[in-house]
């Protein structure tokens, strides 16, 4: 299993306005209040993270489930999540789903990422980037699964950071 020494993320919006009012015409506004900087993780920083897993995922049977402790790293070996809290998840549905996928804690040891009952909608083409900052619980034999569910056929592709 490989174990990152530095992960990093940008989720950041770069926002432009060209002024047009009467003595500003031309002047350029760049608003910064929204755009944070790159997070780097590393197992030593705050919060730590040292476990990154990607995957693309195909719904069937209605729902799927993704178990924090049965995940495959980008080398393909077997990464579990155990004892580690998730920091940052990306969610991403394809733009040709017929329904939005609804993201929620697992049926059997869920995993509450918004809160215990709540869930979160995905529409087609849509995008979700969540950091928790260190503040979920680790995973464990009864935190672990995430569910996504939707429409048979409709795919998501999802990042987890971990540490």
């Amino acid at each position: 299993m490989a174990n990152f020494d530095e992960i990093k993320t940008l989720n950041t919006f770069k926002a432009k306005a060209v002024l047009q009012g009467a003595g500003t015409s031309g002047q350029v506004l760049r608003p910064t209040r929204l755009n944070p900087d790159e997070v780097t993780y590393t197992p030593s920083s705050s919060p730590p993270a040292d476990q990154y897993e990607d995957d693309e995922q195909t719904i069937t049977g209605g729902s799927n489930e993704t178990d924090l402790t049965s995940l495959t790293d980008l080398e393909g070996t077997a990464m579990d999540g155990t004892g580690r809290k998730l920091q940052e998840i990306r969610i991403q549905c394809a733009s040709t789903n017929t329904a939005v996928v609804v993201v929620s804690a697992g049926d059997s040891n869920g995993y509450d990422l918004f809160g215990a009952g709540k869930s979160i909608n995905v529409v087609q083409g849509g995008l979700i980037i969540c950091r928790f900052n260190d503040k979920l619980d680790d995973v464990g034999a009864s935190d672990k699964t995430i569910k996504y569910a939707g429409t048979n056929g409709d795919t998501y592709q999802t990042e987890y950071v971990l540490g």
